[in-house]
């Protein structure tokens, strides 16, 4: 089976064209959305639609609850929480109750999918570091060979060996997953990257007949997912837009070298 496996379009049209197209080139099996396809971002009514139909497989996010009241929104910062209360008045009654009624996880062969973490699905706390690995893993049904999370918008590999219980980080990287290991994969994110060195949308393929993971990357219209935000009085400012803005500015300062 051929997986495409994406997280965190956050409302960003964009980044979810440009990440579909590859997807659709690549003819997969199934289509696996991890959640946050609203929240941040400007257009949430057209990226929820068009998520909803192309989906296979869809689990809940963190900012996905908030937009329909299922979660506090006052455990967001603020940015976040404005974000929120306009995605809602954006969204329909359809495309809120079609939220509302997805799962917060998913299973498929012996891959376990799930936003933010295996310990507590619905606390939302994040798999960043190896300790935060290790009490995932210590959760998590001996059955599941791999798990696929979004959530912190940085893509990266855990696995525990079977054999000694050592636990590893890895970047991501194209890799054929080993039996006698199990993996805890964060699939990066299709709308808000946050990779400093590296601003484009990511997702994953994974083809569990081999065991082979595949990190898509992939460019998107910057320029147009200004206007649509511009059009909005949304506040939030993507990391990628920050980064992209200070490099114009140091490009536009006094003495500054000339890319022609």
């Amino acid at each position: 089976m051929r997986y495409a496996i994406f997280s965190d379009i956050h409302a960003n049209r964009q980044a979810w064209g440009a990440a579909l197209t590859d997807i659709r080139q690549a003819k997969v099996d199934k289509v696996v959305c991890l959640g946050d396809t609203v929240g941040y971002g400007p257009m949430p009514e057209s990226v929820l639609n068009s998520v909803r139909q192309e989906s296979d497989i869809m689990i809940l996010g963190n900012h996905d609850a908030a937009a329909f009241g299922g979660l506090d929104i006052d455990i967001f910062n603020d940015e976040a929480k404005a974000a929120i209360k306009w995605t809602r008045q954006k969204l329909s009654k359809d495309s809120l109750a079609a939220l509302k009624k997805l799962p917060l996880t998913a299973e498929s062969e012996n891959i376990f999918f799930t936003h933010a973490e295996i310990v507590n699905p619905a606390g939302w706390g994040y798999i960043s570091t190896l300790d935060d690995a290790k009490v995932n893993f210590a959760m998590s049904d001996p059955d599941h060979f791999v798990t696929f999370v979004g959530h912190t918008h940085h893509p990266t590999i855990f696995d525990q060996s079977l054999a000694t219980g050592q636990i590893r980080e890895h970047p991501d990287k194209n890799v054929s997953l080993i039996k006698t290991h199990r993996y805890i994969i964060n699939v990066g994110s299709v709308g808000d990257p946050r990779n400093p060195n590296d601003l484009r949308g990511r997702y994953v393929i994974y083809e569990s007949d081999t065991r082979t993971v595949y990190f898509r990357k992939f460019t998107f219209d910057t320029d147009l997912y200004r206007a649509d935000r511009k059009a909005t009085q949304l506040k939030y400012t993507p990391y990628f837009i920050k980064v992209l803005d200070h490099e114009t500015a140091q490009q536009n300062l006094p003495g500054a070298k000339s890319s022609s």
